[in-house]
């Protein structure tokens, strides 16, 4: 099951990292921080937060020091979700579906986040920009 989690966790970070740059992410951050905050009104609003200043922090970046700061993102989210699947596994299918739907408001483009979940595949589609991760 640790190996799931993980598996879900890696995929669901790299969606969450592209999402932060698309339409539709003030609706997904929204949507994401009470599943952090584990229905507790402080710790949604740490996880605003959070998500808000990992958001900022893609956008303020540029050319040679994007890949790093997206890369050093999507760890942060990966063990984040990792930790948050590991204490509610029940939350792993509404992750799931949350960030399929948020791969909507994407482009033209596409890529797939592909790995092992609880009752399937995970498999969220949208737009990115560069080579396509899998």
């Amino acid at each position: 099951m640790h190996e799931q989690i993980a598996a879900l966790a890696a995929s669901a970070s790299t969606a969450l990292v592209e999402a932060m740059t698309a339409d539709g992410w003030t609706a997904l951050r929204d949507r994401l921080a009470p599943l952090l905050g584990r229905g507790d009104h402080d710790g949604e609003m740490r996880a605003l937060a959070d998500l808000e200043r990992s958001s900022g922090d893609i956008a303020a970046a540029s050319g040679t020091g994007l890949p790093a700061v997206r890369a050093g993102a999507q760890a942060l989210w990966r063990e984040r979700l990792r930790r948050r699947l590991e204490e509610d596994p029940g939350l792993a299918e509404e992750l799931q579906n949350l960030l399929a739907e948020a791969c909507e408001y994407r482009g033209s483009g596409s890529y797939a986040v592909q790995g092992p979940a609880f009752r399937g595949p995970v498999k969220i589609g949208g737009s990115a920009t560069g080579s396509a991760v899998t």
